[in-house]
């Protein structure tokens, strides 16, 4: 269910908007290895992809092999893109209204039981965010990675569900915009009901890793269930995106419900 997808993808942005969001446009490609993992009985395999994203002041495309989606900050809704069916989705960036919005278009599916499920892991799912401490340690080490000076950090969450711990090895040798990066992420916290208290200590302590993330190994144990992913970052450029990039693509008509 798109609902689904796009909590998933919205955890994927915390590695991507890690980088400050900079004066021009930014376009990373970035490698992800997931390794296999068991939850609830069902044996997830090993994954492998190469991610894109482009990054401007207020707006966010990312190319994934799971689809295209688009952030608008601006208009507080994402858009993803089913280039095959050459259809669009829209939904809310408030939790609570993306999972209405999502049991209104797809409740004709579902049981009573399906639907209060589905309400519970979205009540889950923001008291998760909502309650989640981060800290940042500086490391003494560097080390060189795909040509960039590095410094390692450790970065650990702590939520009511679990923990999850990153090291993270950034560079200082690209351009950043830090205040930027700020109120990127504050608008974003902010856009969830109950999320924004404690939002402004999360931006600080995240603002303690100095550049850009390069390499990332992060594992997490969340109700019994351990995942461990590495990142690594690619390409990073300050690019011009095509016109209309962050639009839904013409031609594209909005998916049946």
């Amino acid at each position: 269910m798109v609902a689904w997808r796009l909590l998933s993808f919205s955890c994927a942005l915390l590695f991507f908007s890690a980088p400050s969001i900079l004066l021009a446009d930014v376009f990373m490609k970035q490698r992800t290895h997931t390794d296999g993992f068991t939850v609830m009985g069902q044996t997830q395999p090993p994954r492998d992809s190469v991610d894109t994203v482009w990054m401007g002041k207020d707006r966010i495309r990312s190319e994934t092999p799971e689809g295209t989606y688009i952030v608008r900050l601006d208009r507080k809704v994402i858009y993803v893109l089913d280039a095959e069916a050459k259809t669009y989705e829209e939904m809310s960036m408030n939790l609570n209204s993306m999972i209405d919005q999502a049991i209104e278009e797809h409740g004709g599916d579902m049981s009573p039981e399906q639907k209060a499920m589905i309400s519970q892991m979205a009540r889950m799912a923001k008291e998760m965010v909502s309650t989640a401490e981060i800290t940042v340690q500086e490391m003494p080490e560097t080390r060189t990675i795909n040509g960039w000076k590095c410094r390692r950090y450790i970065q650990n969450t702590s939520m009511p569900m679990g923990t999850v711990t990153s090291e993270i090895w950034a560079t200082s040798d690209l351009r950043m915009d830090t205040d930027l990066y700020a109120a990127f992420r504050s608008a974003m916290q902010a856009m969830q009901p109950g999320m924004k208290e404690g939002m402004s200590a999360s931006v600080e302590e995240l603002k303690k890793i100095k550049g850009v993330p390069v390499q990332s190994v992060t594992k997490s144990n969340v109700m019994g269930t351990g995942v461990s992913t590495t990142q690594e970052l690619l390409e990073y450029k300050e690019m011009i995106p095509p016109a209309g990039f962050y639009e839904i693509p013409a031609g594209y008509r909005k998916a049946s419900r």
